[in-house]
């Protein structure tokens, strides 16, 4: 039987260019990879956008010098000013097999993402999801593996917001590299820091390719923000930006609930098909004809029209931009259910990314 060969992310960082037939198996445990050939790379490959002239900021605001590109930028050198290039080689330190054997395994790289990114070929990417550090001022310590080993994570940052920001934004600009033309990016942040990124992002990305803030509740207040003199902070913000405006996208339905169902679908043709009656809205009088054609409109007794919907034909709730139905992260299923989950099924059949796993 023939070698079983696949095409897949093919960059030179893993031996093989972009669609390039390799063996399904890869890099063997304990190899090392050497890093690509990137000499002559031009250091600013993708220009920040050009921004809308609504949005464009002033040259000064008073006295005060007003910075139109974003925190860290450099206009001759991009970020590699303040982030050198560092090409490193990768080892195979294990190899884990799941999910469909057709299709191209996952990597997972342990490490200074920074670097790998740039090791990575330009539109090559669907989908990014980041997780990155929220800018909280905290330290957080994590019993890790079965020897229970004590990690910790330090989100207190030199420079403050400042040094934050330019740390991500570093960052932020390969992904935008790395997106496809049709691809799409999702940063998972909280109230610490997130209209600061977005502003930076509005930057890196460009205004117009802004898609929505997701507000994702974490979790119904209990213990001390039951007793807190304040709102309680129960929200993380998801900012969804596109790379160009031929991002794809695919709506997505949730169930009904019960209690929608019995208030809503509560009647039944002849034919035993339950429906709800609902108001035509702004739909067009060519379109409005067409339901009556179709038997589609109910006349009230003073003879005004609505529009018949059967349960049986309806998709559910328009997936928005308000997410309440996801278990707590206090909660012992929360590892198993997650924003990214959501967000994947938004884009099936894409090459995704995720990054800052566990931060």
């Amino acid at each position: 039987m023939a070698d079983k060969k696949q095409g897949g992310l093919g960059d030179e960082l893993f031996g093989s260019r972009l669609g390039e037939l390799r063996d399904a198996t890869g890099p063997v445990k304990g190899e090392f990879v050497p890093p690509p050939d990137v000499s002559g790379k031009d250091e600013i490959a993708e220009a920040l956008p050009e921004q809308e002239e609504f949005w464009r900021p002033p040259a000064r605001f008073g006295s005060v010098p007003v910075e139109a590109t974003p925190l860290g930028w450099d206009s001759r050198r991009g970020y590699h000013k303040l982030y050198p290039q560092v090409m490193l080689p990768t080892q195979v330190v294990e190899r884990v097999s799941f999910g469909h054997p057709e299709l191209e395994p996952n990597r997972l790289f342990w490490g200074d993402n920074l670097h790998v990114m740039r090791q990575l070929p330009s539109q090559s990417i669907d989908l990014i999801y980041i997780d990155p550090p929220f800018f909280s001022g905290r330290q957080y310590n994590v019993i890790f593996g079965d020897q229970n080993e004590l990690r910790s994570f330090i989100d207190i940052w030199e420079g403050g917001l400042s040094g934050y920001l330019i740390w991500l934004n570093s960052r932020l600009y390969e992904m935008k590299r790395l997106l496809k033309k049709t691809g799409s990016i999702y940063v998972h942040c909280d109230w610490h820091a997130s209209h600061y990124i977005k502003c930076e992002m509005d930057k890196l990305f460009g205004y117009e390719n802004f898609r929505n803030q997701i507000a994702w509740k974490r979790a119904t207040p209990i213990g001390g923000k039951v007793k807190s003199k304040m709102m309680p902070r129960d929200y993380d913000s998801i900012l969804y930006y596109v790379k160009t405006n031929q991002a794809s996208y695919r709506n997505e339905y949730l169930p009904y609930s019960k209690e929608y169902l019995t208030t809503y679908f509560k009647h039944t043709d002849k034919d035993g098909r339950i429906y709800r009656i609902q108001a035509l809205g702004d739909y067009s009088e060519e379109s409005r004809e067409k339901f009556r054609q179709q038997g589609r409109i109910y006349k009230s007794r003073d003879g005004k029209e609505a529009l018949i919907q059967y349960l049986d034909e309806s998709k559910g709730v328009l997936l928005d931009d308000i997410w309440v139905d996801i278990i707590g992260m206090q909660h012992k299923a929360f590892q198993k259910q997650s924003s990214k989950e959501k967000i994947a099924i938004t884009r099936a059949g894409v090459l995704p990314t995720v990054q800052y796993g566990g931060r």
